[in-house]
């Protein structure tokens, strides 16, 4: 991992942060591979990262928002990809890969970097291979066990019936979520996993719940029955232009 670090630290310099590498202390929690101190005029941060190839919210341990005191997270990766690197925004997680991608924000210092190309093809490591911790299905399943801790240690086929999911979905998804860390007797906490599932719901489920959508010219907007409500939601694409989003308020 020391070539890694050093291709990190180098595209960190080329930010115009000064870097300060020490080794870990004996401290901080297991799952972190080194301490950073960043600093830039004035601002000045000390941060404990974990080293990744591919990271993802489920194969990083536990990010907590602070690991020792002052000392914050940090993700360094050969490559996150677009849609990690969204989750971990959402989640508030810093990162930084080799190709320069960056979300690093501390006193008056604020660097967010997108679209740069890393190189891909570098095989990944058994021990960092892993599904969607919150594909539709196990996002379903995560919803009900926040919902009613008590599943946790329910028959699997009560969880599937409160997730609407198979059993054999069920299973896998409280599988994961136990190897993860999450559960009664596990290192991680249900305010965690809350966390990890609202910045995968927008990628995610929320797909998943959307009934229709819509595009047009919402300046003459007629209803059909006087008495009908409307509910629009969405952005303005351009000009008049708008892409409209109808969910059922139906029970």
């Amino acid at each position: 991992m020391d070539d890694l670090l050093n291709e990190l630290v180098a595209r960190i310099e080329d930010y115009g942060l000064r870097v300060q590498a020490h080794p870990l202390r004996e401290s901080h929690d297991i799952g972190y591979d080194v301490d950073l101190v960043l600093s830039r005029g004035r601002a000045r941060q000390a941060f404990a990262m974990q080293l990744r190839t591919r990271p993802t919210l489920s194969n990083l341990d536990r990010i907590r928002p602070a690991v020792a005191g002052p000392i914050l997270p940090m993700v360094g990766a050969a490559s996150v990809s677009p849609r990690s690197a969204d989750a971990f925004r959402r989640a508030g997680i810093q990162f930084i890969d080799s190709g320069g991608n960056a979300s690093i924000h501390f006193g008056d210092v604020l660097i967010d970097v997108r679209g740069r190309r890393t190189d891909r093809d570098q095989p990944q490591p058994e021990h960092e291979k892993g599904g969607n911790l919150f594909s539709r299905a196990r996002a379903q399943v995560a919803f009900v066990l926040l919902q009613w801790p008590r599943l946790w240690r329910a028959p699997q086929r009560e969880v599937a019936e409160a997730a609407g999911v198979s059993l054999g979905q069920a299973n896998d998804a409280v599988r994961m979520f136990r190897h993860s860390g999450f559960g009664p007797g596990g290192h991680r906490s249900d305010t965690e996993l809350l966390d990890l599932w609202v910045a995968a719901f927008p990628t995610g489920l929320a797909t998943k719940l959307t009934l229709a959508t819509y595009r047009g010219s919402v300046e003459e907007f007629r209803k059909v029955n006087a008495e009908d409500p409307v509910f629009l939601a969405g952005s303005a694409m351009s000009g008049s232009w708008q892409r409209t989003t109808c969910f059922d308020r139906r029970p």
